[in-house]
């Protein structure tokens, strides 16, 4: 009970059964939890031993899923956080070892610019906006409508795909085409709300293996997106 902070939570506002049921999702963390969101999308996909969990609990199928939600959320944000910092300053040390570019990671400073790095090399420069995973079967990209709109109206601005090692080391650096993703993204329905950030789940024939933005001899000095067979 202390490994997965059950005896920690003693005098929690939360009910035994919800605290129980977060231990399970953030704590004990079965495999397909990572994918929680394409694989229990309603309370009638819960899995049969989280309904009989559920049972022995004294709670319905609704209140497992909607604990399930938000476990879902918080594991999925902090992991995503700690996977694209990682991207990020990966990516900044393997064009500065490796490339004659000159490299600037404007994130650091303001998240304002709408993408993480300006590679500049010969007279051309890039605009990088990088979205790192730690998997092999799915790439999944959160992106802003300020990124968006900046991809919009800039020709130097790229998707880059970052695959990392368990250890956060960089396997594989690929990009998204921009008319794919201008062509993915949601329209706003009506002049009072609008949409401020989106989930693009990116099927793998659509990455490309190189990010020919940086230039050719920058582009060929990044290990491919693909893993060779």
């Amino acid at each position: 009970m202390r490994e997965v902070d059950l005896l920690e939570s003693a005098g929690s506002v939360s009910s035994p059964a919800n605290l129980i049921l977060t231990a399970i999702f953030e704590k004990a963390a079965p495999a397909w939890m990572q994918d929680a969101d394409k694989l229990i999308r309603s309370p009638d996909e819960l899995p049969s031993d989280l309904l009989s969990a559920g049972d022995a609990l004294g709670v319905d199928a609704n209140e497992v899923f909607e604990q399930l939600v938000i476990s879902w959320g918080k594991v999925d944000t902090a992991r995503r956080e700690l996977v694209g910092a990682a991207g990020e300053a990966a990516l900044v040390a393997l064009l500065t070892e490796r490339t004659e570019g000159r490299v600037d990671h404007v994130s650091t400073r303001s998240d304002g610019f709408g993408y993480d790095i300006a590679f500049f090399h010969d007279a051309g420069r890039a605009h990088l906006e990088v979205k790192s995973t730690t998997r092999t079967g799915r790439f999944t990209a959160y992106l802003s409508r300020h990124e968006c709109s900046v991809m919009l109206r800039d020709a130097q601005w790229v998707l880059v795909a970052v695959r990392l090692t368990a250890s956060l080391d960089i396997a594989g650096v690929g990009s998204v085409p921009r008319d794919w993703i201008a062509a993915n993204v949601p329209s706003d329905s009506g002049p009072f709300g609008s949409w401020a950030s989106c989930k693009l789940e990116v099927p793998p024939e659509i990455i490309q293996d190189q990010v020919l933005q940086l230039g050719r001899e920058a582009a060929s000095s990044l290990p491919p997106w693909r893993i060779a067979r």
